[in-house]
């Protein structure tokens, strides 16, 4: 999940796109998939993830968790996760200036779902959450799943991409709170 979920939610998002009548998608060519590597490993590195995780996952949520469990601490993350991110709306060129504010926190809020279920199940790894938010940013930069000029992505396979990424985090959220029941 940790590695694949995000590409696979956002090519997926934007097939269904296409086949609802979206734009057919432009993939990279070759050349631009030699690049994923360089690029996961710089974005792990000097993009976000090691950063941030180790202060969300590594240190807030925990404390968060211990006192009010998986599903609040979730959404007190990703409030907090996307006004973090805040400044970015107004910074020309990134990817948060193309993306509207409402796509973004519903995005995040989602991700921080699955990333309270990874951080969980790997009994607290900060790894796992790191390798998850690289394969996502990653995944940006290569697939057209949000309404970005640089990747030909449109509203509606971002919206697609919305409505799975909820469905994932929805169910991976009732999938702990059931086994989080039966212990």
């Amino acid at each position: 999940m940790a590695l694949l979920g995000p590409p696979l939610v956002g090519f997926a998002a934007v097939a269904i796109n296409s086949l609802l009548g979206g734009s057919a998608p432009v993939f990279p060519g070759s050349g631009q998939l030699a690049m994923v590597l360089p690029v996961f490993l710089y974005v792990l590195f000097l993009g976000g993830p090691l950063g941030e995780e180790l202060g969300w996952r590594g240190y807030a949520q925990p404390l968060l968790q211990s006192r009010f469990g998986p599903l609040v601490t979730s959404l007190v993350l990703g409030f907090v996760w996307g006004l973090w991110h805040l400044p970015l709306f107004w910074i020309g060129g990134s990817v948060q200036s193309e993306i509207p504010l409402w796509g973004f926190m519903a995005q995040i809020v989602g991700n921080t779902l699955i990333y309270t279920w990874i951080h969980n199940g790997t009994g607290g790894s900060v790894l796992m959450a790191m390798l998850f938010h690289a394969s996502g940013n990653t995944a940006a930069f290569f697939l057209p799943f949000l309404p970005l000029e640089q990747t030909g992505g449109e509203m509606g396979a971002f919206l697609v991409f919305l409505l799975l990424l909820w469905a994932v985090a929805l169910a991976v959220t009732l999938r702990g709170r059931s086994r989080a029941g039966q212990s």
